[in-house]
């Protein structure tokens, strides 16, 4: 293979790459209008993404053979706490939407704690004020989602889905554009 063919190559994968940039900037933003709607889009696929690791849990519980009975067992019962999570979420969207919007809630805060005591034990290096920044931010942002519940709950996440589809979307056309002048 020359050096013309891969050029060749990867002059046609900056459109693909720029394709789906918009397909995800598209997205992003018909989250944010309907952020509602974006909502129960995520808890649906949270519960299908549950239901299928619960699945795949179990399979992999029944098959595994050279594990031990404890881990086997332990196995299926995580399992099948993914499978009937899945389920509930599936079966009772409010309440699966306040639930979730609790653990994003959570993730907010533990990752800006982390953040935050990063930020001191790189305090020397430069950039450690950045660092801080987003950790005392994600704490903000939990203190806001907690205080907020349950109204917070029917928009947050579609809300979120939107801004990392946007986020993502924008990302893979700077990346194609930046892939089309490299192969030019």
């Amino acid at each position: 293979m020359t050096s013309t063919d891969i050029n060749t190559g990867n002059s046609k994968s900056w459109i693909w790459l720029a394709i789906i940039g918009v397909i995800l900037t598209i997205g992003g933003i018909m989250c944010l209008t309907n952020p509602l709607a974006s909502t129960f889009t995520a808890l649906i696929l949270a519960g299908a993404t549950f239901m299928a690791a619960g699945i795949i849990q179990l399979i992999a519980a029944v098959t595994a053979k050279e594990d031990s009975t404890g881990s086997r067992i332990l196995g299926a019962i995580l399992g099948l706490v993914l499978v009937v999570f899945a389920i509930s979420l599936m079966r009772h969207p409010l309440a699966g939407i306040v639930s979730l919007t609790v653990l994003v809630g959570i993730l907010f805060l533990i990752s800006g704690v982390i953040r935050t005591v990063l930020s001191f034990q790189l305090r020397p290096a430069s950039g450690w004020v950045f660092v801080l920044v987003s950790g005392i931010i994600s704490i903000v942002l939990a203190f806001m989602v907690f205080n907020n519940m349950p109204e917070i709950a029917a928009g947050l996440l579609g809300i979120l889905l939107g801004i990392d589809l946007l986020s993502s979307g924008i990302t893979s056309i700077l990346m194609a554009f930046g892939v089309r002048a490299v192969t030019k």
